[in-house]
């Protein structure tokens, strides 16, 4: 029997569910919208010894012990940040309707992470206040609370619109105005291409290209409309094609074709596909089967979908509280839906997507524990309360608020609930709140497993590994009734078994296909490479086991040589990826003929070639006999000359014309001189910042594989 304990949230409670409060990442990372805060679950490398506990001949799994929890927004930071612009704005005209322009206390609307870049591994999170400013922020380096402004939408409407910031008041029309407020937004991506879908207040869409290096925004297209939006949902990308729906205050629905061809993209008219009503949408959600992609949306009392064709499937319920999430998954021809309520109540519907007949059905078992057991053990709590005040009683009775429930992966749902006393108000203070999340595994699947895509990071990998299979992953057992000599060695044992199942040997060969450019080159062969993640994978897990066992201090022979051959195991990986990354671009160099007039890009060819030689590997690409490059800092510089017949030395520093050592780059092997430069995230490589002096081979290495190549984890600077 096995269960994972719910992650108690302090002073943390999320938004209304039309706000969406829980906003999982393709890299597992949870953004909580808590009304004016931001409180984020940044996955973490496990511990053997930690997250994993048994307790009466159950398996509990910790959830605190598998996220780093840090609060990115707040009261005060917000205050720090450029809002407020609509201050500054002085409306000539007397026609616009009654408008509060002056707010005070932000509150944060929707939030939205980008998708997972495909050269940097990372995320972007977007956050619309309730000023109709959006900001699209980002982490810069090692700090994981700090996340800085990298998009200001007002500038860049305010660019569109043609006002100028010239430090004086800005004077506008009603017009104008609303044309810089932003009521809603969704990110999409097509290839390496980010996008940006805004609607603004004069009901206009706008979709944008985000250039993932500049942060600078590119409209491509837009489209004025006659009718009131005020929240939209975009389909994923199939083929050249994709659809924006929005919702309209009148409870309708309608959806934009969407074209990209030859870099352009096209927004066709909306089709009304679901006709105004007097009951209210709450949840709006895409779902793919095949060659279709259906629309699903709940209303009071009623669920519904609508296939490509605009035919609409109506399904009748009898909760008419406010739906706050609906999950779905496809097992064959089966479509599962499962609706949570905000009054704790779950309702479950399966849908035949080949005869299209809707079935409702008993609710998992784990989802009706889980009510049960929140309900049970706050009156329980609330009864020891009472008898500790002397009053006696049966406890009072708890009221389960369901806040939000998101797909975490492969079945496991995550569910945000605080619990109230029954019948009474609660008045809201920051310092009391308190909410829990919780993860459920279900007991029946409602959809297949889906395989992690090659842009997570292995810790993410780790993490979903962690909830998925925590019954089955070795603990150390505290037995007094046997030797601790004894249990150690058993405890090898089962990691033995563990890592012949888990880590497992794989080769990386070089293929004949050619590519005139080298990022594409890289990014097909080397960031999308499946066999380059999975090595990337058992390199973090493989560091996860020696950080487990390294704590032993006991000299157990047994226990020395399954650390040996774990570090051995560590190191083959990390030669296998670095040369195959050399070979890589030696085939690049070969297949188009270039022979390098930068120095810094001989200098990456002969180090490479030094490298590789020295595992044993005969490269017979043309390679510079030797270069010179000279870098430096405002206070020193050093001057570096490599000859292609060179050794490596044994401590792995790179000497300087006046013989001082410098440790080098993980990806480039250039010297580092700087105090700043990128880390990995388990602190174990660094990486050196593009330079424009730098050549073109160079930086295009580092700006491609803008992560750490031999982990698979995402890299940030140091300060």
């Amino acid at each position: 029997m096995s269960l994972i304990k719910p992650l108690r949230l302090i002073r943390v409670d999320a938004s209304l569910s039309q706000n969406d409060p829980l906003q999982w990442s393709e890299n597992s990372q949870l953004a909580l919208n808590g009304y004016n805060q931001i409180t984020l679950l940044e996955p973490k490398l496990p511990s053997l010894h930690q997250a994993i506990r048994k307790v009466n001949d159950v398996t509990v799994l910790d959830p605190k012990h598998l996220f780093q929890l840090t609060t990115i927004l707040d009261r005060d930071s917000i205050k720090s940040m450029p809002l407020g612009n609509f201050n500054d704005i002085v409306v000539l005209t007397g026609d616009e309707p009654v408008n509060i322009s002056n707010v005070v206390d932000y509150i944060i609307v929707s939030h939205q992470w980008t998708p997972t870049s495909d050269t940097s591994r990372d995320n972007l999170l977007g956050v619309l206040f309730n000023s109709g400013e959006l900001l699209i922020i980002g982490r810069k380096n090692t700090q994981s609370n700090k996340y800085f402004v990298l998009v200001e939408m007002f500038d860049v409407l305010a660019d569109q619109v043609g006002i100028t910031d010239d430090g004086k008041k800005h004077h506008v029309d009603s017009n104008q105005l609303f044309s810089l407020k932003v009521k809603s937004f969704h990110f999409s991506s097509i290839g390496p291409l980010l996008l940006l879908s805004i609607v603004n207040g004069n009901n206009t869409l706008f979709v944008y290209k985000v250039d993932r290096d500049t942060y600078g925004l590119e409209l491509l297209a837009s489209i004025d409309n006659g009718f009131k939006i005020i929240k939209q949902k975009w389909s994923n990308w199939k083929g050249n094609a994709s659809y924006i729906t929005v919702i309209s205050p009148e409870n309708s629905l309608r959806t934009f074709k969407l074209t990209y061809e030859d870099d352009k993209l096209q927004i066709f008219e909306p089709t009304l596909v679901f006709q105004p009503t007097r009951f209210r949408i709450s949840q709006l959600e895409y779902i793919y089967y095949q060659d279709d992609q259906l629309l699903v949306t709940t209303l009071t009392g009623k669920l519904v979908i609508i296939d490509s064709n605009h035919q609409a499937y109506t399904h009748s319920f009898d909760n008419y509280t406010t739906c706050v999430s609906v999950t779905t998954g496809i097992i064959g021809t089966v479509l599962t839906l499962i609706l949570a309520f905000e009054n704790s109540a779950f309702v479950t519907v399966k849908f035949d997507l080949d005869k299209h007949v809707f079935e409702s059905i008993p609710t998992d078992k784990s989802l009706t524990s889980f009510v049960e057991t929140v309900l049970s053990t706050y009156q329980l709590e609330n009864m020891a309360e009472e008898d500790e005040e002397g009053e006696g009683g049966s406890g009072s009775e708890g009221l389960l608020v369901v806040q939000g429930v998101k797909l975490f992966h492969n079945n496991i749902l995550s569910v945000q609930y605080k619990t109230n006393p029954k019948n009474s108000l609660i008045y809201r203070q920051q310092a009391q709140l308190e909410s829990h999340l919780q993860f459920i595994q279900l007991e029946t699947p409602i959809q297949e497993p889906v395989q992690a895509s090659t842009n997570q990071t292995s810790i993410a990998k780790v993490v979903e590994y962690w909830f998925e299979n925590f019954a089955k992953i070795p603990e150390f057992h505290d037995d007094i009734d046997q030797e601790r000599t004894e249990r150690i060695e058993k405890f090898v044992e089962k990691l033995e078994e563990f890592k012949k199942a888990n880590i497992v040997d794989i080769d990386l060969e070089l293929d004949s296909e050619k590519f005139a450019d080298f990022s594409l080159l890289l990014l097909t062969k080397f960031n999308k490479n499946v066999q380059v993640n999975q090595l990337q994978y058992q390199h973090t897990l493989s560091r996860l086991l020696i950080n487990s066992l390294i704590i032993f201090k006991e000299g157990n022979s047994k226990l020395t040589a399954f650390l040996e051959q774990l570090k051995n195991d560590i190191k083959d990986i990390e030669n296998k990826l670095s040369s195959y990354l050399k070979k890589l671009i030696f085939k690049y160099i070969d297949d188009n003929n270039i022979e390098p007039s930068n120095e810094f890009d001989k200098y990456l060819l002969i180090s490479n070639l030094q490298q590789l030689r020295e595992l044993g590997i005969e490269v017979t690409t043309k390679v510079p006999e030797n270069c010179n490059i000279t870098m430096g800092t405002k206070f020193y510089s050093e001057t570096f000359e490599v000859h292609v017949k060179d050794v490596i030395p044994h401590d792995r520093l790179v000497c300087s014309t006046t013989d001082h050592g410098w440790s080098v780059c993980a990806l480039s092997n250039l010297p580092l001189l700087q105090m700043n430069n990128r880390r990995d995230e388990l602190a174990q490589f660094h990486y050196i910042i593009p330079e424009e002096e730098f050549g073109g081979l160079i930086n295009d290495l580092l700006q491609t594989v803008n992560y750490c190549y031999i982990s698979g984890n995402k890299t940030y600077q140091l300060k």
